[in-house]
């Protein structure tokens, strides 16, 4: 009796799968190491996979990772996966308008991560200390962090306000001063877009309070019909613009942006549900 083969192609882009799975995002090089495979055959089969859309490469980093098209796997995140994938376009296309990094942000806690971003392939390079991708920034002193608090839901603002009062984190502290912290936030929504704390230059829970990245920054909500997904924020050195100057030239193109991931993360849901 024949024996039925196995098909050697599709072992080996299950055997990529697995390794995306557990090390991503990997670059190509690190992926070849881990599944002994020529760098040739495994673009090959990234090619098919990313036509296929299970795996993407990100604009910032230019690593590979799984897509949402596989959120059966555990421990994946796919809310951060599928705001990354859907703002992915918008990036590029707000890169070739303002030239500065944008970066895409979600809520973990109280700080805001930056999942996704147009940074290195901007015509402005940020310096390789400024905040990465997946690092902690402080939601209650940062712009981004600004932007979400003034249009998330009213009890979601209550529960991360009464966590800041309770925090360690001298980021935090600016939310014990309740009336005016509040009326900071009440200008955000008056205004359409968060900026930074007076006091917060751009520190993190790694770098200490007394880091200055000589940034300067304005973030707006992606905010679609019944949820807050995240934020979108332009980033540029103070020396080259003000807030005003960069607002009255980049705003409205944020926004649009913004409205066009929300749109399009509304719309997946729909299908999804």
């Amino acid at each position: 009796m024949a024996t039925t083969k196995t098909i050697r192609s599709v072992e080996r882009a299950i055997i990529v799968l697995r390794a995306l799975h557990q090390h991503s995002p990997v670059s190509l090089s690190h992926l070849s190491r881990v599944v002994e495979l020529p760098k040739s055959s495994i673009l090959r089969i990234l090619l098919t996979l990313q036509q296929g859309g299970l795996v993407r490469r990100g604009i910032a980093d230019e690593l590979y990772r799984v897509t949402t098209g596989l959120n059966f796997l555990d421990d994946f995140d796919a809310e951060a996966e599928r705001f990354a994938e859907m703002g992915a376009s918008e990036l590029i296309a707000l890169r070739r308008n303002i030239g500065w990094p944008i970066d895409l942000n979600i809520r973990r806690g109280l700080y805001m991560i930056a999942i996704e971003s147009s940074r290195g392939r901007s015509h402005f390079n940020l310096s390789a200390d400024v905040t990465q991708l997946g690092e902690r920034i402080n939601i209650i002193s940062s712009a981004v962090g600004r932007a979400y608090l003034a249009n998330c839901p009213p009890d979601e603002y209550t529960e991360i306000l009464q966590a800041a009062l309770t925090s360690d984190d001298p980021l935090c502290h600016p939310a014990r001063k309740t009336k005016t912290f509040e009326k900071q936030i009440e200008d955000v929504r008056q205004r359409g877009f968060g900026t930074r704390s007076p006091d917060y230059l751009g520190q993190t829970l790694h770098t200490g309070m007394k880091y200055d990245d000589g940034l300067a920054s304005i973030a707006v909500a992606v905010r679609g019909k019944n949820i807050i997904y995240g934020t979108l924020v332009v980033l540029w050195y103070q020396s080259a613009a003000t807030v005003a100057e960069m607002a009255d030239k980049h705003l409205d193109q944020l926004r649009n942006s913004a409205a066009e991931i929300a749109r399009s993360l509304d719309e997946t849901s729909v299908r999804q549900a």
